[in-house]
């Protein structure tokens, strides 16, 4: 009795995380409402890339005016109207283990 093609794919999905560093889920969330941006190594820098990486993609779920001004933080960017872009806290192997988000 072998594995199932999904289970094979799961099982491949995490071997291939086993020689590299531990990245982070990155989420769009408005407290209720939670979708995956990315993953990225804790910090600002990761935090910014992978919003810009999905601008257009945010912009449909956000509305953001043209002068915009948001906070940012290691740990969190304040988009508009109650929308974040932050890390979940889960690691990206625990987000393949728990069940991942839908991405934007």
């Amino acid at each position: 009795m072998g594995i199932s093609a999904i289970e094979q794919e799961f099982l491949e999905r995490l071997e291939g995380l086993k020689y590299y560093s531990t990245t982070y889920e990155i989420v769009l969330t408005d407290g209720k409402t939670s979708k995956l941006i990315s993953y990225g190594r804790k910090g600002r820098r990761s935090l910014v890339e992978a919003v810009q990486s999905k601008g257009n993609k945010i912009l449909e779920v956000v509305d953001m005016s043209d002068d915009f001004q948001g906070k940012i933080t290691t740990t969190y960017m304040d988009l508009s109207g109650g929308w974040y872009a932050k890390f979940s806290g889960r690691t990206k192997r625990q987000a393949i283990v728990e069940g991942e988000l839908e991405s934007l």
